[in-house]
C-alpha cells in the first residue's frame, strides 16, 4: 500500500513538473504569442481592419486568448490564464428535435410463446425456431440469415421521438410502450405520424447463438434490395418544434418518396410544427411540449429533396433548402419562411454552375452560416453563395464564389465547427485553424490560423500565420501538444471580426 502510494505521488509530481516547466519554458515571455506570418496572395492592404482571436490550451491547464490584428501594421496582444487543477469544457445543450423510424430488436424471448412477440422481435422469434434454414457454424458461434418484409410484421413504421430542449430531454418509443405502457408528453404524435409501411421494404435480419440464452440480433439494410430509411430534418425555435423528412432507398432509386402513403397524416406532407411553452419556477425551467397541437404547417411536394433545414439567429425565419424535380436542371431553390406565420418570405434559385466539359455543378448547400446581417451557403464543398439582409427584413443574392478556383486556397470551408467569417458588404473573409503535420499524411488542428479574403470576382487575399504555441510538445512525443479550444459541441472557438 505505501509503495502505491509513494508510485502515485511521484507520478502526480511529475505531471505537475512538467506543466509547470512548460509554462515558464514554452514561451521567453510566456503571456506573449508570436507568430510567422506568410502572405501567399494579394497585399496587407486587403485585410485592413480585420480581427482574428484564437483560444488554445494545454491539456486543460493554461489558456491562451490571442487577438491578431491584420493588416500592413499587424499587432498580436494575448490574455494568459493557469490553473493549478484542470479546466472542464462550461456545459451547452444543442437543442435538437428528431425522430427514428426504427427497425430493430426490443424484447426477443425464444423461450417465450410467439404471442408475446410484434414486430421484427416476432421475426426473430420465427427465425430462431425455424428448422428449415440450418445454422452455419463459424468459430463456435452458430448463425441464421432471412429476408423479410416489413409489411408481414407491421402495418405502420415503428418510431422513437426524441426533444432536447436546454436541460430537458424527452423521448417516447412506440414499441417500447408495448413492452412497458407508460404516457409522455410525446405519446399523441404516434397517432398523428401514421406512416404505412413501404409495399417492398425489406430487410436481411441475422441471429447468432452462442446457446439458448446468449444470442445476438441485427437488422441490415443492403443495396440488393429495397430497404428505406428516413432522413431527418428538424428545428427547434422559442416556441416550437418544427420537423420534416426524406426517404432513402438502398437501391439509389429517387421515387421513393411517391412510395410513401401520407393519407394516415393530417394534411399530409410537409413542415410539422408542435408548439411548446416554457415555464419557470424558481431555478427550474420546464418546456411542456403541446403534443396535442401537433399539425402539418407547411404544404411541401414529394417531388422534392430537401438538402438542409434550419432556423435564423433570431428563429424568427426559416431556412430550406431543397432540388425540386420541376425547376430547371441544376437548380438548387432555397425557400425563407416565416417561423410564426409559415408564410414564404422568398425563394432563391440557385442556378448550377457550367463546368469546362459541358456538365453542371449542381450547388448543393451543406450547411450555413448565419449572423444578423448576412448568411453564407456552403455548396458542394467549392462554392460559397452570400445573402445580405437588407432594411425591409429581406435578402438579396450578392455572390456566389468559387473558393477553390484559384488553387493557392487549399482549404475546405467548414463553418460553424472550425472556420469563422464575416461580410462587410463587399467582401467576405475567412479565417480557420491551420493544419499541423503529424506524421506521414497525418494532419491535426494547430493553433495558428489562416486569413482568405473573397470578393465576387474571386480570392483577393490570402495569409498563413504559424503559431509560436506549436512549437511546444509535438503531437507525436509522450506530451499532449497545446491544442486549439472547442466548444461543448465541437465547435472551434475562434472568431473573426471586420471592423467598422
Amino acid at each position: 500500500m505505501k509503495k502505491s502510494l509513494a508510485l502515485f505521488l511521484a507520478l502526480l509530481l511529475i505531471g505537475l513538473s512538467f506543466t509547470g516547466i512548460l509554462q515558464y519554458s514554452l514561451l521567453k515571455e510566456k503571456d506573449q504569442v508570436t507568430f510567422k506570418d506568410e502572405i501567399k496572395y494579394g497585399n496587407a492592404s486587403a485585410a485592413e481592419g480585420i480581427t482574428v482571436t484564437t483560444k488554445n490550451h494545454y491539456d486543460r491547464y493554461l489558456f491562451w486568448e490571442t487577438t491578431y490584428q491584420t493588416g500592413q501594421e499587424p499587432s498580436v496582444q494575448t490574455d494568459y490564464s493557469f490553473y493549478s487543477t484542470r479546466q472542464t469544457e462550461a456545459h451547452e445543450y444543442q437543442d435538437s428535435f428528431y425522430i427514428d423510424f426504427e427497425v430493430q430488436n426490443y424484447n426477443l424471448d425464444p423461450k417465450g410463446s410467439i404471442d408475446d412477440h410484434i414486430g421484427i422481435d416476432r421475426a426473430f422469434y420465427e427465425l430462431y425456431h425455424d428448422d428449415s434454414i440450418f445454422y452455419t457454424e463459424d468459430s463456435g458461434t452458430r448463425s441464421k440469415y432471412k429476408l423479410v418484409h416489413l409489411k408481414d410484421y407491421y402495418d405502420y413504421y415503428p418510431l422513437s421521438f426524441h426533444v432536447t430542449i436546454e436541460d430537458d430531454f424527452l423521448y417516447y418509443n412506440t414499441m417500447e410502450a408495448y413492452i412497458d405502457p407508460h404516457e409522455t408528453d410525446l405519446a399523441p404524435l404516434e397517432d398523428f405520424f401514421r406512416i404505412p409501411i413501404i409495399e417492398d421494404d425489406t430487410r436481411a435480419i441475422h441471429i447468432d447463438v452462442w446457446d439458448e440464452d446468449d444470442f445476438s440480433t441485427m437488422v441490415d439494410y443492403s443495396d440488393t434490395y429495397h430497404s428505406y430509411s428516413f432522413n431527418n430534418y428538424g428545428v427547434v425555435t422559442d416556441d416550437s418544434l418544427f420537423y420534416t423528412f426524406t426517404l432513402y432507398d438502398s437501391l439509389g432509386n429517387d421515387d421513393g418518396m411517391s412510395k410513401v402513403d401520407f393519407s394516415h397524416i393530417p394534411g399530409g406532407y410537409g413542415i410539422y410544427r408542435i408548439p411548446y411553452t416554457t415555464e419557470k419556477k424558481g431555478y427550474n425551467t420546464n418546456h411542456i411540449i403541446d403534443a396535442d397541437a401537433v399539425s402539418m404547417a407547411y404544404p411541401l411536394d414529394t417531388d422534392i429533396s430537401i438538402f438542409l433545414f434550419t432556423a435564423s439567429k433570431d428563429n424568427s425565419k426559416l431556412f430550406l433548402a431543397y432540388e425540386d424535380k420541376d425547376s430547371p436542371y441544376g437548380t438548387t431553390e432555397l425557400a425563407i419562411i416565416d417561423a410564426h406565420t409559415m408564410e414564404t418570405l422568398q425563394t432563391f434559385q440557385l442556378e448550377g454552375i457550367e463546368k469546362a466539359d459541358g456538365s453542371t455543378e449542381v450547388l448543393i448547400p451543406y450547411s450555413l452560416y448565419i449572423e444578423e446581417d448576412f448568411v453564407v451557403l456552403n455548396c458542394s464543398s467549392d462554392y460559397l453563395v452570400v445573402l445580405e439582409l437588407q432594411d425591409n427584413g429581406l435578402y438579396e443574392l450578392k455572390c456566389t464564389v468559387n473558393i477553390h478556383e484559384n488553387p493557392v486556397f487549399e482549404y475546405y470551408v467548414d463553418f460553424p465547427w472550425r472556420t469563422a467569417v464575416d461580410w462587410n458588404g463587399e467582401q467576405l473573409a475567412i479565417a480557420g485553424s491551420n493544419n499541423r503535420k503529424n506524421g506521414t499524411n497525418r494532419y491535426s488542428l494547430a493553433c495558428g490560423f489562416y486569413l482568405a479574403i473573397f470578393d465576387k470576382d474571386g480570392l483577393v487575399y490570402y495569409s498563413e500565420h504559424d503559431s509560436s504555441l506549436d512549437k511546444g510538445p509535438s503531437a507525436n512525443g509522450p506530451y499532449t501538444p497545446v491544442q486549439p479550444v472547442y466548444s461543448y459541441n465541437g465547435n472551434l472557438l475562434l472568431s473573426l471580426n471586420w471592423n467598422e
